[in-house]
């Protein structure tokens, strides 16, 4: 345990006491025990994640394509999570619909994708929501959440005026909290507070607080964002009310807590000095009590103290150079782990990823190439590898967003708090004195989100997906499930490709391991464990769906009235020039990919993961026994083939046991192996472990399938029923790539560009030097354009930066 510098200040009456025998405490010693065994066991078995999204804008017309880059990162260090993961992202009505749901695949944390809006989605806010199947383990709190504004075609000044004229600013809460948790009778605390209107925004407010007999103790004003701290000295048995003044002269009172008897108050002070931490404990308690002092952060215990407590004060000294970035938390506890106070602390980083951008240019004329090189740098300016995606939007016809949230607020600061914190990014720009003290404010005012040592760990009902999987539940007629029930997939057309599932005490299966894009149609089939066909099957067509978070609501709609008209006009033109430019080249695209898809599902094991080794059979030696078997002796690693009669044979695969034995996708008894030719075998197969799970409990021993070249027996296509249905099963989103014209000799073209996402690349690495150079063509509008980046690097060291470019040229047409 690292040990820290202490300093011991005299109370009012008796003292905080630490001396050599504490160490001797066993309750103390075994509770730092389990909160260490603790956290560990959560840092290596639940090992949380973070996922940051970055949209090209945040406002879109109905019919326009949404572009997207998102970040998957390990929710300690930041770093990017390396293994392969499927991350959901969800468009959400204010209803809680999803009116757009696709699934994507993670590579090294990164996920580059687009979603085409439905040009018949009602205008209106909606709310992306992104997240992986391990993220619903722990409070929904954790996906990420980004309000977007979608106009209709239509104009809806209208309404937008109508929504504008609404009194948002009024006050509609207005909360108190006391630093540490407690409000203690004779012990000066500081009591933060925060002021929000109906749409979660901070309210600036200012007033007086009185006892109760109507005196006025002190006074109050918001900082910003509505919140603001003060400081008072409560009495016992007294009840304080904060008066507000409002701007017609009118008055409104709020009740503060109520003032305990006896109780701990714990502070802090994260900027008297520049190195230290000041901690500070404040006790009235009637008898001496044992305590703990710890101090969490990216999961681990960094700082313990134990504690002998009676009436008095405590103030301990930490260096924050022992302490990481971010948002650590404090917490006061019994030897029982009753927590007693907790104060969140943020710690500003010392490194933070430098993004820099070089025009090669002043200005640009329209339709003019422009190369654009970006760098990478750390604090000091040493070059460091990053990835990137950036965004080049109209600034005139493109609000900014108004979150005011980027990868640096978001992975240090708001994934890690409850509640909605405004314009993170705030807290981060040009720091000063001012904007410190508000971060404070806002440390006080939200709640931890992450996992808590004195809370009982999740419950793991979801794993770690790679790939998709397909699900249902079979039941009979009376709806009761069927129990170890049976249930056949194979691909439509294709009955040689067959899956084979049991179904559980609640008669639900689910086949995973799959992995392709688009849509596949598939057959399936259920029966009873005796073979019953009177059983339906229900496939879960809809899934988990998130739930619409109000805290995300907060876009104001006045602040979007000066361009929203001139946006939405523009949009829907470019939209009809797209299309016209477009057309015939994603039609034929659209022939392509579904021919490519049905060539693909030709062979077995194409839609999941492939089998572990694939033999051509013309490569194998002619057995002389005639049996396949004989032949692959030797030629398979971990596969033993063993003599069992004249011209029979079995395998044994090594950790396994004895395989399941498929002819062209129908399982068969081992010596049926000896009765099909070897001069008509096209390949053998072998899935061992993870892959033949596919095959369920008959594929526990691993499977060899042999494929025959004439493919196996013809089958005619089944009729439809209960028990046998057609499902349309999707896959991985198909990834679009952003159209971005070239003005060349070649590319000239007359169709008018008014693109109000000028450019959109969600994978700018940048190299050793920390540089990357991109290039692109300005549209046909004078006016400026706003570059938006984020980047991570390996180590997981995030940054975010905003550079803007004038386009003029005077012949041009300004619109």
């Amino acid at each position: 345990m690292k040990i820290f510098r202490i300093t011991l200040i005299s109370g009012l009456l008796l003292f905080f006491g630490l001396s050599a025998f504490i160490w001797k405490n066993d309750p103390i010693k075994s509770l730092m025990n389990t909160i260490e065994q603790k956290l560990q066991t959560y840092r290596v078995n639940y090992h949380p994640e973070k996922i940051y999204v970055q949209l090209d804008k945040p406002q879109y017309v109905a019919g326009e394509t949404v572009w997207f880059k998102a970040y998957l990162v390990d929710a300690a260090t930041n770093e990017p999570v390396s293994q392969e993961e499927v991350v959901h992202i969800n468009i959400l009505d204010k209803q809680g619909e999803a009116v757009e749901r696709i699934k994507l695949k993670s590579t090294d944390g990164k996920i580059a994708g687009s979603l085409s809006l439905p040009s018949s989605l009602p205008g209106g806010e909606y709310q992306m929501v992104a997240y992986t199947d391990w993220m619903r383990n722990f409070d929904d709190e954790s996906f990420f959440r980004k309000s977007i504004r979608i106009w209709e075609v239509t104009a809806e000044q209208e309404a937008l005026q109508q929504s504008s004229t609404d009194q948002l600013s009024q006050l509609a809460d207005l909360q108190f909290f006391p630093e540490g948790g407690d409000w203690v009778a004779g012990i000066e605390s500081t009591i933060a507070f925060k002021a929000t209107d109906r749409e979660g925004l901070g309210v600036a407010v200012k007033g007086e607080i009185q006892d109760s007999e109507g005196n006025i103790v002190t006074s109050f004003e918001s900082l910003h964002a509505g919140m603001g701290v003060f400081s008072l000295l409560p009495e016992a048995e007294t009840q304080y009310t904060a008066v507000l003044t409002k701007a017609d002269g009118s008055t409104e009172r709020y009740q503060l807590p109520q003032v305990q008897e006896n109780g701990y108050v714990l502070s802090v002070d994260e900027y008297a000095e520049q190195n230290q931490l000041l901690v500070d404990v404040k006790s009235k308690v009637n008898e001496r009590e044992d305590l703990l002092l710890t101090l969490v952060g990216n999961d681990k215990m960094l700082y313990s103290e134990a504690l002998s407590a009676a009436e008095g004060e405590h103030q301990v000294s930490i260096a924050k150079s022992e302490l990481p970035a971010g948002i650590n938390r404090i917490t006061l506890v019994t030897a029982e782990g009753e927590p007693l106070a907790e104060r969140l602390v943020f710690l500003h980083p010392e490194r933070q990823l430098q993004l820099n951008v070089k025009m090669d240019e002043p200005q640009y004329l329209k339709r003019e190439e422009v190369s654009l090189t970006v760098e990478t740098t750390d604090a000091d300016g040493n070059p460091v590898p990053a990835n990137i995606s950036l965004a080049i939007t109209d600034e005139e016809l493109v609000p900014e967003d108004l979150e005011k949230r980027n990868i640096f607020s978001h992975l240090l600061l708001t994934s890690d708090l409850k509640g909605f914190v405004e314009q993170p990014d705030y807290y981060f720009n040009d720091i000063t004195e001012e904007k410190q003290l508000a971060l404070r404010n806002v440390m006080m005012t939200h709640g931890w989100r992450r996992f808590a040592w004195n809370e009982e760990l999740p419950q793991v009902a979801h794993t770690q997906k790679a790939a998709l999987s397909i699900d249902g539940k079979l039941v009979k007629d009376n709806g009761d499930p069927v129990e170890h029930g049976e249930v056949i997939l194979y691909v439509k057309d294709q009955h040689q490709i067959f899956l084979v599932e049991e179904t559980d005490e609640e008669g639900n299966f689910s086949f995973e391991g799959f992995d392709f894009t688009d849509s596949v149609e598939l057959v399936m089939q259920g029966t009873t464990a005796k073979g019953s066909r009177d059983v339906k099957v229900v496939m879960d067509e809809q899934g988990f769906v998130p739930e619409w978070n109000e805290a995300t609501e907060f876009i104001a709609p006045d602040q979007l009235l000066a361009t929203t008209e001139q946006y939405v006009s523009r949009s829907a033109n470019q939209a009809s020039v797209e299309e016209s430019r477009l057309g015939l080249k994603e039609m034929l695209l659209k022939e392509i990919v579904v021919e490519e898809r049905r060539e693909n599902l030709v062979e077995p094991f194409k839609l999941h993961s492939r089998a572990d080794v694939v033999i051509d059979a013309e490569t194998l030696p002619i057995a002389p026994s005639g049996n396949i078997l004989e032949a692959l002796q030797g030629r398979i690693a971990g596969v033993q083939i063993y003599r069992s009669g004249m011209f029979d044979y079995r395998a044994v695969i090594r950790g396994y046991g004895s395989p399941l034995y498929l002819i062209d996708g129908v399982p068969v008894d081992a010596s049926a192996m000896s009765m099909v030719s070897q001069y008509d075998i096209d390949r053998v197969e072998v899935l061992k472990g993870p892959s033949a799970a596919i095959y369920g409990g008959r594929g526990g021993g691993g499977v060899i399938a042999l494929f025959t070249k004439r493919g196996g027996p013809q089958y005619e296509e089944v009729e439809p029923s209960e028990n046998i249905i057609l499902h349309k099963a999707h896959g991985f989103h198909k990834v679009r790539e952003f159209y971005s014209p070239k003005y060349t000799a070649e590319g000239k073209t007359d169709l008018p560009d008014y693109r109000t996402t000028l450019y959109w690349n969600p994978n700018v690495q940048t190299n050793e030097e920390g540089k990357a150079t991109v290039s692109f063509y300005t549209a046909d509008r004078n006016t400026s354009y706003r570059i938006v980046m984020n980047g991570l690097t390996a180590a997981g060291l995030p940054g975010s930066a905003e550079y803007t470019f004038e386009v003029n040229t005077p012949e041009a047409v300004s619109p």
